[in-house]
């Protein structure tokens, strides 16, 4: 049996400007501003983890590592000459150890938090690619922007967009790049000519694009768990029910119908066990579409038909009918055939347990009848024992008499 599925993947790239951090609260941890969790915690609640992946590039984690180290270094310094006018002072100490090292530091703590948090990197791109970004600079296509002292950004941001399509030529799915950086605008069809993929770059104030795309998939994965349940109560070897439906078709369904206004009888049928196109269509509505071969009295060779049906379900996604809704049909030549039918609907449990419950009203009646039948039995031998009795009583009495006379 075969379910038809097709969901790509999302996947969300941060620029460094999305994660840039003005101060820091806490040196002694390496971590991502809330932009990060937000986003993450957003997809996590609405249980989209396997369709939404949120990238980070190496060089975005580097330049966030080196100016968080950047930041305390000036900091450290702002102390020590904060505290030098203070040291006079008699019970004012201050003790640093002079080998600390907090580059080393801090990237114990970076790989540490990387770790702890599944952070997915996207890599850097290969060095075949640093031809292109020669190219960019010296023509300054974008993301070079020509800008003065902005080269050193340009390039940055150069090998981030040729690790993305890098990164997407080989990860089919859908692309959201985040970056209040407008020199990757210019640089969505060239995407999508080089990867065959879409992307959609958006600013950090327009979030609300990404929080929409969440909310659709979501509604997405609530349809996508409906088909889920309502095949698998199809298929499921306990109950059968997709096989019964098929048998239905077969003994009850397809055995006569009208075809082009001629009242037909299939002499042989085949329908292939293959659920087409499940897919909901109203409130506990589900069709599917099912293919097959039928052989009819009066049309030659053999009639292509295609089956709609119809799933009616209630709580828990159970299946209370599958009825045919049309057949179209045609001939291996091309031609079109009209199919007038009978419609059954096919109920998987409700039938089995009216024959059980007329089995048990048979079984009922045929042990009442013999019950009684028992009970008029007895109720006649007993008539017959008093009537026999009565009569020996009888019989004894009238001897008694006629010895007394006698005598």
């Amino acid at each position: 049996l075969v379910l038809r599925k097709d969901f790509m993947k999302n996947y969300i790239i941060l620029d460094t400007n999305i994660l840039y951090r003005s101060s820091f609260g806490d040196y002694s941890q390496f971590r991502f501003p809330t932009t990060y969790d937000d986003i993450k915690g957003k997809i996590e609640r609405h249980d989209l983890v396997e369709q939404f992946e949120v990238l980070v590039s190496s060089i975005t984690i580097n330049e966030l590592f080196q100016q968080q180290v950047e930041a305390f270094e000036k900091d450290y310094k702002t102390l020590i000459d904060t505290y030098r006018p203070c040291e006079p002072v008699y019970g004012v100490e201050l003790t640093i150890d002079p080998n600390f090292n907090y580059r080393i530091y801090l990237e114990g703590r970076k790989e540490s938090y990387i770790k702890a948090n599944d952070i997915a990197i996207l890599p850097i791109c290969n060095e075949s690619r640093f031809g292109f970004i020669v190219n960019r600079a010296l023509n300054k296509n974008a993301p070079f922007g020509g800008k003065k002292g902005g080269a050193d950004k340009g390039f940055k941001d150069a090998v981030i967009w040729e690790s993305i399509l890098e990164f997407a030529a080989s990860n089919p799915g859908h692309y959201i790049l985040i970056s209040d950086d407008r020199q990757f605008q210019p640089l969505i069809r060239e995407f999508t000519e080089t990867t065959g993929q879409d992307i959609k770059i958006i600013i950090k104030d327009d979030i609300t694009y990404l929080d929409s795309r969440i909310e659709e998939l979501s509604n997405e994965k609530s349809i996508k768990n409906k088909l889920d349940n309502v095949y698998n109560r199809l298929v499921d070897d306990d109950e059968d029910i997709f096989n019964k439906y098929i048998e239905h078709l077969l003994g009850n369904q397809l055995e006569k119908m009208d075809i082009n206004n001629l009242p037909c009888e299939v002499i042989d049928s085949e329908i292939k066990k293959e659920i087409i196109g499940l897919n909901e269509v109203g409130e506990e509505l589900f069709k599917f579409k099912i293919r097959g071969n039928l052989t009819v009295d009066k049309f030659a060779p053999k009639v292509i038909v295609e089956i709609d049906n119809v799933i009616t379900t209630a709580q828990n996604m159970y299946i209370q009918s599958i009825q045919v809704e049309q057949i179209e049909a045609n001939l291996a030549t091309g031609e079109s055939l009209r199919i007038t039918f009978e419609d059954k609907i096919f109920y998987p449990y409700e039938q089995g347990s009216e024959q059980e419950q007329g089995s048990e009203q048979e079984q009922g009646s045929e042990q009442e009848q013999g019950s009684e039948q028992e009970q008029g039995s007895e109720q006649e031998q007993g008539s017959e024992q008093e009537q026999g009795s009565e009569q020996e009583q009888g019989s004894e009495q009238e001897q008694g008499s006629e010895q007394e006379q006698g005598s």
